[in-house]
């Protein structure tokens, strides 16, 4: 259920003012977070291209998640988001720009948009080859988004940029520990030092369908 809360804490942080936010997952797979959702009463969708993976959910019950592209989203629901969440789909996208500017007409002004994906600036992969990190995993993931190309993205396609930053993802201090150069410090200061600077495992980053009341949101880097 962790998606689920995370997805209303979204909805807390950034959508305060609206008292029924609408939830899409993007990716959602057989759409347990849209269930857990819809079991705390909230109008919560997904959407995954995997077609066998909607039908298994749907088989369970779950009658609100869609084998369609973003675009289809409105046109399939009557609906417009809120609140998006997607986890490690991005980077399975030929051309991202084109699937975050469709988000544009499905979203409500001042709707906030997380995604998580792999992180282009993970030290551990620049210091022993991206070809050993089981995330890289090129042709499956087409892209491989940093910090600076994620913001760089996302306002290019006319969003507002209020969250960024990297996360150790379940990487604990052990295992970082065991590939930081002998030189660097090992305590836990070395993964805060690797979170400012953007070079943990996963990148998540947070935006904005800009309207009047979302205008001048300051960057959350935290």
């Amino acid at each position: 259920g962790h998606r689920a809360q995370n997805a209303i804490e979204l909805a807390r942080t950034y959508c305060p003012d609206i008292a029924d936010p609408v939830f899409l997952e993007l990716g959602c797979a057989c759409g347990g977070p849209v269930s857990e959702l819809r079991r705390l009463g909230k109008a919560a969708y997904g959407l995954d291209l995997n077609r066998s993976a909607i039908t298994e959910g749907r088989a369970k019950g779950n009658s609100f998640i869609f084998a369609a592209m973003p675009d289809q989203f409105t046109i399939l629901t009557g609906a417009k988001a809120d609140v998006i969440y997607s986890y490690h789909t991005l980077e399975h996208v030929a051309d991202l720009r084109a699937y975050l500017s469709a988000l544009q007409p499905i979203m409500n002004d001042g709707a906030v948009a997380m995604f998580r994906v792999p992180n282009g600036a993970y030290l551990k992969a620049w210091l022993q080859g991206f070809a050993t990190w089981d995330w890289f995993a090129y042709p499956d993931h087409l892209h491989m988004l940093s910090p600076a190309s994620a913001a760089s993205l996302v306002e290019s396609c006319g969003f507002e940029l209020v969250g960024l930053r990297s996360r150790a993802c379940g990487e604990g201090l052990g295992g970082i520990a065991s590939w930081l150069p002998e030189a660097a410090s090992k305590g836990e200061s070395s993964i805060r030092l690797l979170e400012e600077a953007g070079c943990l495992l996963e990148l998540e980053f947070v935006f904005l369908k800009p309207s009047g009341a979302a205008q001048g949101r300051v960057l959350n880097k935290e």
